[in-house]
C-alpha cells in the first residue's frame, strides 16, 4: 500500500500522522514472525521531522521493527521511485512538500490513499479543502483509483469538538462531500512532544510509563487509525437535507 501525506499548506500535521502510522504498524510488527515491511519517505525534509525521529532511534539503539526512512528530494522521478519502492515493501508512506508543482500532485496520485490532514479551524481547513477539491476533480477525470481522505488532526477523539465554529467546520467538511477519515488524531500534546524528542514509539512510551494517559490514548488513535487506512473507513456523509453549516464562511472559495 502506497500512502501519500499531501498538503498545500504547512504544519497542518503530516509527520505526526505518519508517526501515528507507523506506531501501529512497529506494534504490530514486535514480535510478530512476518512483519510488515514499510518505507518512510521524507521528501519534506525541510521541516526534518520525519528523519528527525528515525535518526534519535537509531542514536539510542531502538529496533526498527522493519521500517525505515529515506530522505529525498522529490522531482519528476519521485512518481517512478513510488511505484518501484511499493514493489519492494509492503506499505511506502511518503511526506510531501506543500507544493502544487506537478511532480508532487503526480507523486500524490501515485499513491493508492492520499491523506490530507488539518485540524479543525478555518485557517487549516480552507486550503485543504481547496487542495482536496483540486485532487479528487483529477482523479475523477482520470478515472483513477487513488482514494483521498481527510484526516482530522489535532481533533477530540471521536468527534466530541467543543465549541460551535468546530463543529461548524466539520459540518461543511462533510457537506462538500468529502470523504473523512473516520478516526481522528487527537495529538495528545505530551505523548507527541516526548515522541519527537526520544524516538520512541507510543506504545514504548507506554511501557517506560503505563500510567503515562496521554501516550495511552495517541496509541489507541493510532492503531484505529490504521485501521481507518486500510479499510478506507470514513465518516457517512449527511443527508442533503440536513441542517446548514453554523460557520457558512468556511465553504468560501469551494
Amino acid at each position: 500500500m502506497i500512502i501519500s501525506l499531501y498538503s498545500t499548506k504547512g504544519g497542518v500535521g503530516k509527520s505526526t500522522t505518519i508517526l501515528s502510522i507507523v506506531n501501529a504498524i512497529a506494534s504490530a510488527n514486535r514480535g510478530s514472525e512476518s512483519p510488515e515491511s514499510v518505507c518512510v519517505i521524507d521528501a519534506d525534509h525541510k521541516q526534518g521531522s520525519l528523519a528527525g525521529f528515525f535518526d534519535e532511534r537509531r542514536k539510542r539503539g531502538l529496533p526498527d521493527h522493519s521500517i525505515e526512512c529515506r530522505v529525498i528530494e522529490p522531482s519528476d522521478d519521485t512518481p517512478e521511485l513510488l511505484y518501484e519502492l511499493g514493489e519492494k515493501y509492503d506499505h511506502v508512506i511518503i511526506d510531501l512538500p506543500g507544493q502544487h508543482a506537478n511532480y508532487v500532485v503526480l507523486s500524490a496520485l501515485q499513491a493508492d490513499l492520499v491523506l490530507m490532514p488539518a485540524a479543525m479551524t478555518l485557517v487549516e481547513v480552507n486550503p485543504v479543502r481547496l487542495a482536496m477539491k483540486n485532487m479528487m476533480q483529477i482523479i475523477r477525470e482520470h478515472s483513477l483509483p487513488t482514494k483521498v481522505g481527510f484526516v482530522v488532526s489535532r481533533g477530540a477523539r471521536i468527534y466530541q469538538f467543543e465549541g460551535r465554529t468546530a463543529k461548524g467546520i466539520l459540518r461543511s467538511v462533510q457537506r462538500a462531500r468529502f470523504p473523512i477519515l473516520k478516526t481522528p488524531l487527537s495529538n495528545q500534546g505530551t505523548a507527541m512532544t516526548d515522541a519527537w524528542a526520544t524516538g520512541h514509539y507510543h506504545f514504548e512510551l507506554i511501557e517506560l510509563d503505563p500510567k503515562a494517559k496521554s501516550s495511552v490514548n495517541a496509541h489507541e488513535d493510532a492503531v484505529m487509525f490504521w485501521d481507518d487506512c486500510k479499510t478506507y473507513n470514513i465518516v457517512e456523509m449527511p443527508a442533503e437535507d440536513d441542517e446548514e453549516s453554523e460557520v457558512t464562511d468556511a465553504t468560501a472559495g469551494a
